[in-house]
């Protein structure tokens, strides 16, 4: 975590969605915060790999995150960290595996496949 020495976990973002009234609630998994190098990483934890985290942090969790801190200062990178990955699931959009979440890169959603260690 020398990378990112800053995580807020699991964080509630009230939004109003374009041209809507009603206060809408989103949650991100995690954020990660690279302040030297003012990046942003929008974290997705899920059991496996599935559509729904593409929807999730590109479609939703990007929008409320980048209106919230801007553009100017800050790039932003999606990761859904996963425990099983199959290359088989239908994904609605380009994703691209990575051995370290630090390496997921801008504008594209990374997959990480975490490996714990067992535990004695």
């Amino acid at each position: 975590m020398d990378t990112y020495p800053f995580y807020v976990p699991s964080l509630w973002v009230q939004y109003y969605s374009a041209g809507g009234e009603k206060l809408r609630w989103c949650q991100p998994d995690g954020l990660l915060f690279d302040f030297k190098a003012g990046i942003i990483t929008i974290v997705e934890i899920k059991y496996c790999h599935t559509p729904a985290s593409w929807f999730q942090l590109y479609e939703l969790y990007l929008p409320v995150i980048s209106k919230i801190f801007g553009t100017k200062l800050w790039q932003y990178r999606m990761v859904e960290m996963v425990l099983w990955y199959d290359k088989a699931i239908g994904y609605p959009g380009k994703h691209y595996l990575r051995p370290g979440i630090h390496l997921a890169k801008a504008d594209e959603v990374s997959v990480f496949i975490w490996k714990p260690k067992k535990q004695r």
